[in-house]
């Protein structure tokens, strides 16, 4: 509705209750009623000189609290109970709206009126109800200004108008949990649950509420009929005058978002790019109710699927049987287009008119709005001439109230006639025009003839004949609607039991159309305008492209309930398949989120799965713990410790405040739904987490909503990191891949123990992440790892990752050696070196190591035992375990890097050329021919839809390099090796990189993202505990994840989506792979040419990289400044590296600061260390016999990211 209009109505019905309340003035009785809230007292009354009949009228009863300060933009909540007697006789505040004084308006606005007509209860006992929702665009309007007396005494009903949340208070949506929107909705939800429970009190029936409204009221009605929250035991009968709900009524998200957003631009919140949804809700609710009014019509006031009230799209909840579970009359008035009159001039040309009816087919949320219009235009104006322009205007209104008013409510009708199970429809068509000045501005009333939108409440509520006493067809009219609408809320029938002199109203059937006519004569018609319902229902829909934001697969979506941790625990004892008893051990028990599959959980943490490696066993495979003993393993006071790290460089870790570690870290957290004993035995899916095999632990990634919606005993398990895990002198002494060995004893002891959790030991899906990812594929290379899983998910890297054997790196030995000079260990052999590291703390060998530049600071090794060659020489030797792959990415994988190089600003080519000649120089050992391809391939190609050509080349290179090209050969060498093999790209865009911290708004789904999902945090108590805000596509993502994971660890095949979509196997050919979205898609990899990329990274670039000659050693950044000889001068300061940054060019330690505010602190060092390899050019200054030499321009970094090297020779012995 628009505004003006919206206004004129308001300030006329504002008029008629001063009149009204003019008759109803003079002594009244008190009478006081009880409710659930507390005692009310209203006033009874005649309504003289109309009548003598008594009305009770109860107003501003309060049926929520206030919906301020951390209630605005949220759910309404039931108001509390009161004492005392309320006084309930004087009309409370409108809700905020423009156009009133706001004297007479206030937050505290959730209010509602009963009528009561006295007499009737005390004769005829409970009557029925009808509560009635006002209009205004959702933007204005008030209960009170359709004063429900008249209607309550002539149909001997009980009348109740409410109040709701209006325009940025009553739908505002970041679309997301932290302002969903729809508050207006849910505000008539729960003053009709208040209606049920109390109005029997007031002498109506709770079993018989009928529900109408006009307009925006009529939309509110329907959006309650069709919700899933709602049934026929809340309210059994609706009436629907001028308006109905249809898909181009609901805002999308996207859109819902932006606009919030922008109204915190507008209001002055200040919030930086980065800023999530919540910051800016928490912005808004500070803001005064008056500034905010100022924005009313910069947010378009609308609902919005927001996963609860409205679960899915409008077609779905209207095509399901629940909207035919109620009684109902619905229709439109002859002129409802006139609400949009505001629109036009005196003056009105073709030229207007087109462009005005373009602007409302906007609304059809597609792409060839200009298409449409030219198809309306030769439909309803062909040949016509258009100069005159009344005649303009008249067909402005036709054409805006088919759209909007006639067309949505048959179709409406037509689902609801075909989906009504013994309940009724009713269909009306209001043309009496009586009263239109009133609902016209005066230059128009003339021109315009029929009922103008709104006429129709006049003679609903019996206003009509207070305007027009001596209009006998108009008193006839009201009086008779009055009668239908009454006798429609006690039988579900508008001819009620057959009143005198009622016209008989046809039911409206899908093969008749039957409907009234409603003016004087009562005419009956069948089929209305059936060429103009063909050619909107039939016809628009073939020509009209959707928007791209528009979904092709939807489903309803549960809503978080939350998970609940039982009272009582559970104890089993662990005994293998042979009956040898390891010990007991004690978990506590949690019910899942209902939406997770709602399996009661039993959780397990802290399990040791070998001894403690320390001392001897440091440096040394782990080993068997045997049996406990009888004391049972009891529940930990504390979440398990993580293995020996830096803890700061674990986001997750970060984000929960876990900062406890441990050498006695080889445990096991294990989450088991339970079951009964004889039940089947459930598939297990044994997680490895990530890190750069560095940092990480089990204890954050709480399994309990995984285990429930795969129904899956999950293992997350804890393994050495870092020099602990990896170190290696490439000799017998320490062989190295320890961690990999703690894996593989985990899994070893799952395959012995799990039984007793419920888990199958044959069926056991192993699941990395990241580095963890590299692990779980070593060990699908390794005989050693051969029967003990079946199946293997790899999640963003595999084996053959390039960080995984970086060439230019220093070898495993060498970089042992490096880390024990650090630590003035003597180095001479490796039995010493090996005898002084283990007796160094676990923190010492922790801070001493910085990674490494494209490379793991310690890697795995060949080591002739669980690896036996180099990985990708395996894979194409066919050297691979029986197990199938679901191997995928993020489509954005290495966003962080490629942003740590080019920053939020657009580079030249020249720097990108020597970004590549960086990297290059960091990862090839031929750099220069290297360097020299990969340009050629990649700049001036753009990627990643990034609107700067240069980032985008640079970004593409960079996730090419660093996983596309590796993880496809990877799942290539398996299909090739006959192994069944399912690929994805996480092509779905998280609300918040809650992993790798703020990054800049170009960046797509990045690694780790998909975390978020796999572990059910948009169900989580972590979303609470945490502030995370998660929209309606992220919890579909989350299911439909979950529910392919389901099926590949079950069949080893990941099935089709919830939405239908089959996921197809990968082959060499096609390269099909899943694109994962909360509405999945099987595409081909050879639409996005990964063949050429294949052919390019697999094929030609190897045969470039051969080794070059060794250049001159580069000269390194400057040392640090020693302390000067006592016994000679101090030499010249040498001038400090230097790094550019956003054309700065800054010392390193100012550089540091610069780049973590840009992409995030938490990108952590291994990132920084590279920015710093790859953008540091040293000038060093060196003066000789007072002669300055030129500057040069340096390979700077190389001492940066390795342990530095100390003189270790007085060490040895």
């Amino acid at each position: 509705m628009m505004p003006s209009v919206t206004r004129s109505m308001n300030l006329l019905l504002l008029n008629f209750l001063i009149f009204t309340a003019c008759l109803q003035s003079g002594e009244g009785q008190f009478v006081i009623t009880n409710t659930t809230s507390g005692p009310v007292m209203g006033v009874k009354t005649p309504l003289q000189p109309l009548t003598d009949q008594l009305v009770t009228r109860y107003t501003a009863i309060p049926y929520a609290e206030p919906p301020t300060g951390e209630r605005r933009f949220a759910k309404p909540v039931p108001k509390a109970p009161w004492e005392d007697v309320l006084n309930a006789t004087v009309y409370g505040p409108s809700c905020p709206q423009p156009g009133l004084n706001m004297a007479d308006m206030d937050e505290d606005c959730l209010l509602l009126n009963v009528y009561v007509p006295h007499d009737a209860v005390a004769s005829s006992g409970p009557l029925p109800v009808m509560i009635f929702i006002h209009g205004g665009g959702f933007t204005s309007g008030q209960s009170m200004t359709y004063d429900g007396t008249i209607l309550a005494l002539h149909g001997q009903v009980v009348v109740v108008n409410i109040n709701y949340r209006l325009g940025l208070f009553g739908f505002l949506s970041t679309g997301d949990d932290s302002a969903p929107g729809n508050y207006g909705l849910w505000d008539q939800r729960l003053a009709i649950q208040w209606v049920k429970d109390n109005i029997a009190n007031f002498g109506g029936n709770p079993d018989q509420i009928t529900i109408f409204g006009e307009s925006a009221g009529a939309w509110s009605v329907t959006y309650q009929m069709i919700t899933p929250l709602n049934d026929r035991t809340l309210f059994q009968r609706v009436i629907a005058e001028s308006g109905v709900v249809f898909p181009n009524l609901v805002i999308p998200a996207t859109v819902a978002r932006f606009q919030a957003f922008n109204v915190g631009s507008i209001l002055g919140c200040n919030l930086p790019v980065v800023s999530t949804s919540r910051d800016l809700i928490s912005c808004l609710r500070g803001i005064s109710v008056e500034t905010l009014l100022t924005q009313t019509y910069t947010v378009q006031s609308s609902a919005i699927i927001d996963g609860e009230f409205l679960p899915t799209n409008i077609n779905t909840l209207l095509a399901h049987p629940r909207v035919g579970q109620y009684d109902l009359i619905m229709g439109f008035n002859d002129q409802d287009g006139s609400v949009f009159i505001s629109q036009v001039s005196k003056n009105y040309t073709a030229e207007e008119l087109r462009s005005d009816i373009q602007y409302f087919l906007l609304s059809c949320q597609c792409e060839n709005p200009q298409e449409i219009t030219d198809a309306v235009f030769a439909y309803y104006f062909g040949g016509q001439d258009l100069e005159d322009p009344d005649e303009n205007v008249l067909r402005y209104l036709d054409v805006t109230g088919d759209q909007f008013f006639k067309v949505p409510s048959i179709n409406f009708l037509t689902r609801h006639a075909e989906s009504a199970a013994n309940t009724s429809t009713y269909f009306y068509h209001f043309t009496y025009e009586t009263g239109k000045e009133f609902f016209l501005p005066p230059e128009w009333s003339g021109l315009i003839s029929g009922a103008p939108h709104a006429l129709d409440t006049f003679y609903v509520f019996g206003f009509i004949s207070a305007f027009y006493p001596n209009d006998l067809d108009a008193a006839i009219l009201s009086n008779t609607t009055m009668d239908y609408w009454t006798q429609f809320a006690r039988y579900g029938n508008p001819n009620g039991a057959g009143l005198p002199g009622l016209p008989e109203w046809p039911e409206f059937k899908t093969e008749n159309g039957s409907y009234i006519i409603l003016d004087p004569d009562f005419k009956t018609g069948q089929r209305f305008k059936p060429d103009k319902i063909a050619f909107w229902n039939n016809y628009i829909p073939t020509i009209t492209e959707p928007a791209s934001y528009k979904k092709t697969c939807s489903y309803e979506v549960p809503v978080r309930r939350g998970t609940l941790r039982k009272p009582d625990n559970m104890t089993l004892q662990i005994s293998s398949k042979d009956g040898e008893v390891l010990g007991s051990v004690a978990g506590a028990l949690r019910v899942a989120d209902e939406a997770m599959g709602g399996q009661e959980i039993a959780e397990f943490l802290g399990i040791p799965y070998a001894k403690p490696p320390l001392g001897e066993l440091r440096f040394r495979p782990p080993q068997e713990t045997g049996p406990w003993g009888d004391e049972p393993l009891g529940i930990p006071a504390n979440l398990p410790p993580a293995c020996p790290q830096d803890v700061t460089r674990d986001p997750w870790m970060v984000r929960l405040g876990f900062n406890q570690t441990s050498e006695d870290c080889l445990t096991l957290n294990i989450y088991a739904p339970t079951q009964d004993p004889n039940d089947p035995a459930l598939p297990v899916l044994v997680f490895i987490h990530g890190g750069d095999a560095e940092y990480g632990t089990s204890s954050v990634y709480d399994a309990t909503l995984l285990a429930s919606r795969v129904k899956a005993v999950v293992v997350v398990m804890n393994y050495r990191l870092g020099a602990l895990g990896f170190l290696s002198t490439e000799d017998e002494i320490v062989p190295g891949n320890y961690g990999l060995h703690d894996i593989l004893a985990s899994l070893k002891w799952v395959n012995k123990y799990i039984g007793s959790f419920g888990g199958d030991p044959e069926r056991v899906t192993v699941q990395g992440h990241g580095s963890g990812a590299i692990l779980a594929h070593m060990l699908t290379l390794s005989e050693t790892a051969k029967g003990l899983f079946n199946r293997a998910v790899l999640m963003s890297a595999t084996a053959i990752s390039p960080p995984v054997d970086n060439p230019v790196l220093p070898s495993a030995s060498e970089t042992a050696k490096t880390l024990a000079s650090k630590l003035r260990c003597p180095t001479k052999t490796s039995e010493m070196m090996v005898s002084c590291l283990r007796n160094k703390p676990a923190a010492a060998l922790v801070s001493v190591t910085i990674s490494a530049p494209f490379g793991l600071a310690f890697p795995t090794v060949v080591d002739g035992d669980l690896i036996t060659d180099k990985p990708l020489e395996l894979l194409k030797a066919g050297r691979i375990n029986d197990v199938d792959i679901l191997v995928g990415l993020t489509q954005d994988e290495h966003a962080a890097v490629a942003f740590a190089f080019t920053g939020l600003d657009c580079p030249s080519t020249a720097e990108i050329q020597q970004y590549i000649d960086t990297v290059s120089r960091l990862s090839f050992t031929n750099p220069n021919k290297t360097a020299f391809a990969l340009a050629t391939e990649y700049i001036g190609k753009g990627g990643l839809d990034d609107d700067c050509q240069t980032r985008g080349s640079f970004r593409q290179f960079i996730n090419d390099y660093l996983s596309y090209w590796s993880t496809l050969e990877a799942a290539r060498l398996h299909a090739d090796a006959g192994h069944s093999v399912y690929f994805y790209s996480i092509d779905l865009k998280p609300p918040a990189h809650h992993y790798k911290g703020p990054l800049p708004p170009q960046v797509g789904p990045t690694f780790a993202d998909d975390l978020q999902f796999l572990f059910g945090d948009p169900y989580s108590p972590l979303g609470d505990e945490l502030q995370l805000s998660y929209r309606l596509e992220d919890k579909r993502f989350t299911l439909e994840l979950m529910a392919f994971l389901k099926m590949y660890t079950y069949n080893g095949d990941p099935g089709a989506s919830l939405s239908g979509a089959k996921w197809p196997a990968f082959d060499s050919a096609d390269l099909t792979y899943m694109s994962l979205t909360d509405c999945p898609q099987a595409l081909s990899g050879n639409d996005n040419n990964w063949q050429h990329l294949l052919r390019f990274w697999a094929n030609y670039l190897p045969s470039i990289t051969a080794p070059a000659p060794t250049p001159p050693e580069p000269t390194p950044c400057p040392p640090e400044p020693t302390p000067c000889p006592p016994d000679r001068p101090c030499p010249l300061d040498p001038e400090p590296c230097t790094v550019s940054v956003g054309g700065l060019r800054l010392p390193l330690s100012e550089a540091s600061t610069v780049i973590a505010a840009l992409i995030g602190t938490t990108v952590g060092v291994g990132v920084l260390a590279i920015i710093f390899l790859g953008l540091c050019v040293a000038n060093k200054k060196a003066r000789a016999n007072g002669a300055e030499k030129e500057k040069r321009l340096m390979e700077a970094g190389v001492g940066l990211t390795h342990i530095d090297t100390m003189d270790n020779g007085n060490l040895e012995s």
